[in-house]
C-alpha cells in the first residue's frame, strides 16, 4: 500500500470498503487515508480505457475467476496489455488473499487522475455482510472510520495543479457510495418517458441521471402498464415532418368513441402529453428549444418486463456538448444538477442499468466476454509463433470459433446495450432521428379535437405560441355555464381564459365579477347596483364549480385545478351551481368574455 502523493505515471486500485456509516482506512490520526495498493508504475495511456472495461466486465462476473484468468495470461507476454492485465489480477488476488475475501466489489465506472500521472481505479464493496473484513480489519494494519470525519479532514493540495487523484477520490466518496447503495434500485412496474442529457470531454462520456436511481434516465412514469400496443407505435412512429401538413389526415379513424382501440389511443396521447410537460417542468428544460427536441420513435427502450421506456431527446447540436474546464464540467447547462439528479460514467450507467434490471444475463455474458478478450489475445499469440501450416490452421480454427462465439454473445447482448447506440444516433446533426414534440403535440392536439367536435363537446388545447418561445405554462379557454344558481334569469355561459395555476374558486369568483361587471354597465339606478354587489359579494361563496358529464358530475374542491382534470372528466362541461342543487345546465345565450 502507497500513497498517491508525489508519485507518477502508477496506477493504483483504491479500496472502497464501506459499511454503514463508515469506511476502511489506513494510516493513524489526521493521517488517515484510503487503502491504495500500486497496480503498474508503467501503462499504456491509449489503452486504459480498454483494460478498465476488461476490469469492469470482471467485477460483474465472477472474482473468483481471478486465479484461472492469471494463469492463462501468464503463458504469453506478447500484449503489453496482457501484461498490465496480469498485473491487475495479482493485485485483486492480493486484496483477496489479505482480507480473506472473494467478492472484492465493483469497479466504479470512472478514474481519478492528477498533474503527476497517477490514476486511481475505485474498487467499491458494502462489507456490511463480511464478518471477516470487519472485525479484523485491525490485524491488517487498517480501521473503520467515520466517512465525514474522512470527507471533512484537511489536505494539502487544494488546487487544481497539485490536487492529488487520492484527494479527488476522497472528494468524490459520498456520491460513488450513494450510487453504489441505489445502483440495484429498479423503478417500480410501469411506462415511463426519460430525457437523454450527456456531455462529453476528449477521453470520457457523463451523463445526467437521478441519485436515488442512477440505472435510469431521468424521467416521469406515464402509465402503470409497461406494454406499448401496436396501434400506439404505430402512431408515434409513423409521425414525421412530411406528414406535418397531413396531421387531419388519420382523424377520421380516430374520431370514433365506440371504437374501443380508438379510445385507449387516444388516451395513451393524453397521458403522454402530460408526461413531457411534467418531465419539462421538472428538468428546467428551456421551451425555446422545443421545436428542436424529440421522442425517440426508432424502438422503445425495454428494461425489462417490467419497465418500459420512451426516450425524449435534445436537439442534435446538445446531445453530446464538450467541455474541457474541469471545474465546470459537472454542470449540465440547461439542466443545473440538484439534490435529485447527479452525472456518471456512461460505462457506470451500464454497469448500474444492467445489474438492476438484467442482474443474471449480464453477469453471465460479462464472465464469457472477459474470458473471450484473454482467450483471443492468446489466440493471436498462437498464430504468430506457429511454425508449420497445420499449427498455424489449428490456431485460426480456434480464433473462428471465438469469434463465432464472440458473434453469439454480441447479438444476446444487443438489446441490453442500447444506451451507446442511443448517444450515437441521437447526435446526427445532418439527418436527425425521432420525431420533433412540435409535431407530437400538433397531431395530439387535433386528434382530441376532431373526436370532441363530433361529440360536441369544447376540446381545449394547451396554446403553444413557437414563435414567440412562451414559459412553460398551461392556457386554455374554456365555456363555464351558468344558470338562474349566479343570478341570471336565463341559461347562458362564460368563456374564460385561464392556465394551469387557476383554481376553481377563481374561476367562480371570475364568473361572478364578470356577471356583476356586466350588469353595471345595463341603465339601473346606483342603489340598486350597491344592493346587487352585497348580495353578490355574499351568494358567490355559496356557489362552486362543476364538472358535468353523461349525466354524472363531480364537485372540483376550491383550491383544484380544472385543467388539471384527468380523463374522463376533461371531456366534460363546467357547471357554476350551489352545492345542494342538482341542475343539469346546458350552453344557450351570449358568450361573454373574460381574461384572467
Amino acid at each position: 500500500q502507497r500513497r498517491v502523493h508525489g508519485v507518477s505515471n502508477a496506477v493504483y486500485l483504491g479500496l472502497v470498503y464501506y459499511n454503514e456509516d463508515r469506511i476502511l482506512c489506513t494510516g493513524t490520526g489526521s493521517d488517515d487515508s484510503l487503502p491504495l495498493l500500486e497496480v503498474s508504475d508503467t501503462y499504456a495511456v491509449a489503452s486504459l480505457n480498454c483494460d478498465l472495461q476488461w476490469l469492469m466486465k470482471l467485477s460483474c462476473a465472477r472474482w473468483q475467476e481471478v486465479p484461472t484468468l492469471r494463469d492463462d495470461i501468464n503463458h504469453t507476454t506478447a500484449y503489453s496489455s496482457l501484461g498490465f492485465r496480469s498485473q491487475l489480477l495479482q493485485t485483486a488476488g492480493l486484496i483477496q488473499e489479505r482480507f480473506r475475501i472473494d467478492n472484492l466489489g465493483l469497479i466504479y465506472g470512472a478514474t481519478m487522475k492528477d498533474a503527476n500521472g497517477a490514476v486511481v481505479i475505485p474498487l467499491v464493496h458494502d462489507a456490511a455482510n463480511d464478518s471477516v473484513i470487519v472485525k479484523e480489519a485491525g490485524i491488517h494494519g487498517l480501521k473503520w472510520v467515520e466517512i465525514g470525519k474522512l470527507v471533512n479532514k484537511p489536505r494539502q493540495g487544494s488546487d487544481d495543479a497539485t490536487h492529488y487523484a487520492e484527494d479527488q477520490l476522497i472528494d468524490q466518496i459520498k456520491d460513488i457510495i450513494t450510487f453504489d447503495r441505489n445502483k440495484r434500485q429498479p423503478l417500480s412496474r410501469g411506462l415511463y418517458l426519460g430525457y437523454l442529457k450527456v456531455r462529453c470531454r476528449l477521453t470520457h462520456i457523463r451523463m445526467l441521471v437521478p441519485r436515488n436511481r442512477p440505472n435510469a434516465l431521468p424521467n416521469v412514469q406515464i402509465r402503470d402498464n409497461p406494454h406499448i400496443s401496436r396501434d400506439e407505435w404505430d402512431w408515434l412512429k409513423g409521425l414525421s415532418r412530411d406528414l406535418a401538413k397531413h396531421t387531419n389526415c388519420n382523424n377520421d379513424d380516430i374520431a370514433r368513441p365506440t371504437n374501443a382501440k380508438n379510445l385507449l389511443l387516444k388516451m395513451f396521447k393524453s397521458k403522454l402529453f402530460a408526461a413531457i410537460c411534467k418531465l419539462q417542468e421538472k428538468l428546467h428544460i428551456d421551451m425555446a428549444d422545443e421545436v428542436d427536441q424529440r421522442l425517440w420513435n426508432i424502438q422503445p427502450i425495454e428494461f425489462n418486463d417490467d419497465v418500459t421506456f420512451i426516450v425524449m431527446l435534445p436537439p442534435p447540436s446538445d446531445v453530446c456538448t464538450y467541455s474541457f474546464n474541469e471545474k465546470t464540467f459537472p454542470e449540465f447547462h440547461p439542466l443545473p444538477l440538484d439534490t435529485d439528479n447527479t452525472n456518471v460514467s456512461v460505462q457506470a450507467f451500464e454497469m448500474a442499468h444492467c445489474l438492476a434490471y438484467r442482474e443474471e444475463f449480464v453477469r453471465n455474458s460479462a464472465r464469457i466476454s472477459a474470458m473471450l478478450e484473454i482467450q483471443t489475445m492468446l489466440g493471436n499469440t498462437s498464430v504468430r509463433k506457429a511454425f508449420s501450416n497445420i499449427e498455424s490452421r489449428i490456431a485460426n480454427e480456434y480464433l473462428d470459433r471465438l469469434a463465432s462465439i464472440e458473434g453469439r454473445l454480441q447479438t444476446l447482448r444487443k438489446p441490453h446495450n442500447w444506451i451507446g447506440p442511443l448517444i450515437e444516433a441521437a447526435r446526427h446533426k445532418t439527418h436527425p432521428l425521432g420525431v420533433p414534440l412540435s409535431l407530437v403535440f400538433a397531431s395530439i392536439i387535433d386528434t382530441n379535437t376532431a373526436w370532441a367536435n363530433s361529440q360536441g363537446i369544447n376540446y381545449h388545447t394547451r396554446c403553444y405560441d413557437y414563435s414567440l418561445k412562451r414559459s412553460l405554462s398551461l392556457h386554455e379557454t374554456m365555456c363555464v355555464y351558468l344558470g338562474p344558481d349566479c343570478g341570471l334569469e336565463t341559461e347562458s355561459y362564460l368563456r374564460l381564459h385561464i392556465n394551469d395555476k387557476t383554481t376553481a374558486r377563481r374561476v367562480v369568483q371570475l364568473c361572478m365579477d364578470e356577471i356583476n361587471n356586466t350588469e353595471n354597465g345595463s341603465a339601473v339606478s346606483s342603489d340598486t347596483n350597491e344592493v346587487r354587489e352585497a348580495e353578490t359579494a355574499n351568494e358567490w361563496l355559496e356557489l362552486s364549480l362543476f364538472v358535468v358529464l353523461s349525466n354524472k358530475k363531480l364537485l372540483i374542491p376550491d383550491n383544484n385545478h380544472p385543467l388539471l382534470l384527468q380523463l374522463p372528466w376533461s371531456q366534460g362541461k363546467l357547471v357554476i351551481r350551489k352545492n345542494n342543487k342538482d341542475v343539469q345546465i346546458e350552453p344557450s345565450g351570449n358568450p361573454i368574455e373574460s381574461r384572467c
